[in-house]
């Protein structure tokens, strides 16, 4: 992948009709690929950390495409969007047909319908919130009727699949982006409807929270840090209690000796967090083990491989981003970031190429945007 990036870069760069242009997001993906290369440093398993710095390799080949590339015009930045929302169109109806799924299964377990499918449910569920953003932005600017006809039934079916999924963050994710834009729309349209809905937003919340009982339950849990009890709703209760032993572990690991401000390596990290597990975990839940879970929070694997540092660089390039897509009024960019944000906390996204390779190109395609004019998304 080296060889051919650097092949590619060399050819674009000769061809190359415009001048390159360069914007902090590049660097800041160089950086944390530095943070990877430290991961190596820093580890005595060489080759796990070997590994991961190859799995982090978009985070260096595609700012260098982006960056000697030739410019991306609007009808290039449109065309990647609709390209993007097709696929994912085809992707959910394979996955709504198949016999395993929870629509058509409600019994199915998660593991049994992830293996049924081209990818985990988990990032499905994340470009499913992604897609609605794009439909959205597609319908709001449409002219014609058809157009709204075909985007608002892409929207439909989305939700459809996001529920299809049952990934919990990322319809968390959703409610959360889908009331922020509620709120921007009465911001508009005065300060008065805007008090008006966050009344009734509150209202609605303490109402659920005194109407439903299991909502109660597990915030009493979270809130006293009990853990739950298995049940056999696997996919509530379980992946709750299972993300407990993580993030524990994790903190744990990062509090001995001097690991919260150094890392201990991606080549060491693992071993370190099994070393935890097993002090949480009882005989009959051992075999816990053998899977090698991580820390399932991309800022807990950030902060354990790579240290202190490179993790207030990520977050710092979070909100770097969103203030960069708000000052050109690309509402679009700084609701993609905050699916990242959202996802990045209960799953260790850049750690497969179904999440570091999704974040990398979409960040850089909103910022290779930014070199234009304003955005016209309000």
């Amino acid at each position: 992948m080296i060889i051919l990036t650097g092949v590619s870069a060399i050819l674009q760069f000769v061809s190359h009709k415009n001048k390159p242009v360069f914007n902090k997001q590049i660097l800041l993906f160089w950086c944390l690929y530095l943070g990877a290369v430290v991961g190596v440093l820093n580890s005595t398993n060489l080759e796990i950390a070997y590994f991961d710095l190859e799995k982090k390799l978009p985070w260096l080949s595609l700012p260098l495409i982006f960056f000697i590339g030739n410019k991306i015009t609007k009808e290039e930045f449109l065309f990647i969007l609709k390209g993007f929302l097709i696929c994912l169109c085809c992707l959910n109806a394979y996955a709504l047909t198949t016999p395993e799924s929870f629509i058509n299964q409600l019994t199915m377990t998660w593991h049994t319908w992830n293996e049924s499918l081209p990818i985990n449910r988990i990032y499905l569920g994340m470009y499913n919130v992604f897609g609605l953003v794009i439909a959205a932005y597609f319908f709001n600017f449409s002219s014609r009727v058809i157009e709204k006809i075909i985007y608002a039934t892409i929207f439909f079916l989305l939700v459809v699949s996001l529920v299809n999924t049952f990934a919990k963050t990322a319809m968390v994710a959703f409610i959360a982006i889908s009331l922020l834009e509620l709120s921007y729309v009465l911001y508009k349209k005065g300060k008065s409807w805007f008090y008006a809905g966050a009344g009734s937003l509150v209202v609605i919340t303490i109402f659920a929270f005194i109407v439903i009982t299991p909502l109660q339950e597990v915030t009493k849990k979270i809130l006293s840090k009990e853990t739950f009890a298995f049940s056999n709703n696997p996919l509530l209760f379980e992946s709750i209690n299972f993300r407990y032993v993580h993030w524990s572990s994790s903190w744990s690991a990062l509090k001995q000796d001097n690991n919260w401000i150094t890392g201990v390596g991606t080549g060491d990290s693992q071993k370190l967090l099994d070393e935890f597990y097993a002090l949480k975990l009882n005989d009959h839940e051992r075999n816990y083990l053998i899977l090698g879970y991580n820390s399932h929070n991309q800022y807990f694997t950030t902060w354990l491989n790579f240290g202190l540092v490179f993790l207030l660089l990520l977050v710092y390039q979070f909100f770097c981003s969103i203030q960069s897509y708000y000052k050109k009024g690309l509402r679009i960019g700084v609701y993609f970031i905050l699916i990242i944000m959202f996802s990045c906390i209960t799953e260790s996204m850049f750690e497969r190429q179904q999440g570091i390779v999704f974040y990398t190109f979409f960040s850089l395609l909103f910022f290779s945007r930014l070199d234009h004019k304003r955005v016209a998304v309000d």
